[in-house]
């Protein structure tokens, strides 16, 4: 029996059908034409186009606005559908582009799929952003496999994604890239059919970077530990205003060259990041000089017996006469590293 339950104030076109248990809440706008079957919740404030078909059991939130025919909705809220969803999830905040093909594919918060791209058996992080013409797919030509992205990630224009494949949180890829394996997160991949940014290499590790909605290339790598840091310092130097960072982040000032502190970050990295908020400027050099550190010990581990007492061992000759190779590593910075390594392989510290 059909259990039609439709609110007053909601505004119906002509001509709808409604067939199975189908609920229409508090001032949605339903169009000319619409059907709706099977076991269907209609959220307050939701918009229906002219024409649509929804069909199945699922949810549409509240303030969402369906443009295309779906089966099987579960939509979360303020979301814009214009292409075709079926079996799937979409969180809050969603779009969905007009001619795109969403089936079987879990979406977190603010997920944006624009025109002609598709996701099959996928699972996608909050805020990642999937250009046009972006395919997904669920067989990697031996057998069909579930693909995730992580969050804050951006793919290019055209990219193929194929079934299995895993991407990180934070990372980009190039448009026109083949992505058939893993990516680390925070990376930048650019294959050898993404010829956007050449001269950046196929891959570079922390070298992509979600910051306050922009997705950034950077030229020079910047560690989490000082991403990290770098943000804490903005919310310090804005009192947690959000709006205020942003525009700040994108204000070009005459301290630097006209340019915008964005453009900085991506040129500059770390020493950019240090002119820009001074606050972060010795969290930087601390993480400098541990990374620096471990870069060492790992370098020497299969030289030396005992990689720790090693690096706390005096240096009896030389420059850094009575210095350890710590200590010489802190003052001097990563770029004294091949001189260290010498000095294990030829047995000048014991």
């Amino acid at each position: 029996m059909d259990s039609i339950r439709i609110d007053p104030s909601a505004k119906m076109g002509r001509c709808f059908e409604f067939e199975g248990e189908v609920t229409i809440g508090k001032n949605a706008l339903v169009g000319d034409g619409v059907k709706i079957s099977g076991k269907i919740s209609v959220g307050d404030n939701c918009k229906i186009g002219h024409h649509i078909e929804i069909t199945g059991a699922g949810y549409i939130g509240e303030s969402s606005e369906i443009r295309h025919d779906i089966h099987n909705p579960r939509i979360g809220k303020n979301c814009i559908v214009k292409g075709e969803v079926s079996g799937s999830v979409l969180g809050d905040g969603c779009e969905i582009g007009e001619n795109a093909q969403v089936e079987r594919c879990n979406l977190g918060t603010g997920v944006k799929m624009k025109h002609f791209s598709g996701a099959r058996d996928a699972d996608i992080g909050d805020f990642t952003n999937l250009s046009e013409g972006v395919t997904i797919a669920n067989y990697d030509g031996v057998e069909k496999k579930r693909t995730k992205i992580g969050a804050y990630v951006m793919i290019g224009v055209q990219t193929r994604i194929m079934g299995g494949a895993e991407i990180g949180d934070e990372c980009f890829v190039a448009d026109g890239a083949r992505v058939d394996g893993n990516l680390t997160p925070r990376m930048y991949f650019n294959s050898e059919k993404a010829l956007k940014h050449p001269e950046l290499g196929v891959y570079r590790d922390n070298c992509s970077w979600y910051l306050y909605g922009n997705f950034l290339v950077l030229k020079k790598a910047v560690g989490p530990k000082y991403r990290a840091e770098f943000v804490n310092a903005l919310i310090n130097k804005h009192y947690g205003n959000t709006d205020e960072i942003k525009k700040w982040l994108k204000t070009p000032t005459q301290a630097f060259g006209g340019k915008t502190p964005i453009q900085c970050v991506k040129e500059g990295g770390c020493d950019a990041m240090e002119e820009l908020c001074p606050d972060a400027a010795e969290a930087a050099k601390e993480a400098r000089k541990l990374a620096a550190i471990l870069k060492l010990k790992n370098a020497v581990a299969d030289l030396v017996e005992d990689p720790e007492y090693w690096m706390n061992t005096e240096i009896p000759t030389g420059p850094f006469f009575r210095q350890t190779p710590k200590e010489v590593v802190e003052t001097q910075g990563e770029k004294i590293i091949p001189l260290m390594v010498n000095f294990a392989k030829t047995k000048k510290i014991r």
